[in-house]
């Protein structure tokens, strides 16, 4: 029997969109500490999903959350955080090719993926 994958979050993307996000809005950016440019993905290669950081926030009463996706600098382990619903609303606003394709299959049968 086939173990099903756990369900989604509704901020959680893939390390692939991650990274399309990460081209697009800070192409190849330096680490501002050493100047380095590589940089890792806090994330899972067997899902392919990349990690969410939750944050407590803690300011009077009530306690709140910060939702992001993070990487780090491989030289000097600076982190920087991204958060996980403007990355998700980018992602959704720009489809990766895999997704494309799977509309345009959609759209050769004439129905639409919401429908099924």
């Amino acid at each position: 029997m086939a173990e099903k994958s756990p369900p989604n979050h509704r901020w959680s993307v893939t390390i692939d969109d991650f990274v399309r996000f990460l081209v697009a809005k800070t192409g190849d950016a330096k680490c501002p500490a050493c100047g380095n440019g590589q940089w890792t993905i806090l994330g899972s290669g067997e899902t392919n999903h990349a990690y969410r950081v939750n944050t407590s926030l803690r300011d009077g009463g009530a306690t709140k959350a910060l939702n992001t996706f993070a990487i780090f600098c491989d030289e000097c382990g600076y982190a920087r955080e991204h958060l996980s619903r403007i990355v998700k609303l980018w992602v959704e606003q720009n489809p990766g090719p895999e997704q494309l394709e799977l509309d345009d299959l959609d759209d050769l049968d004439g129905t639409d993926s919401d429908e099924r």
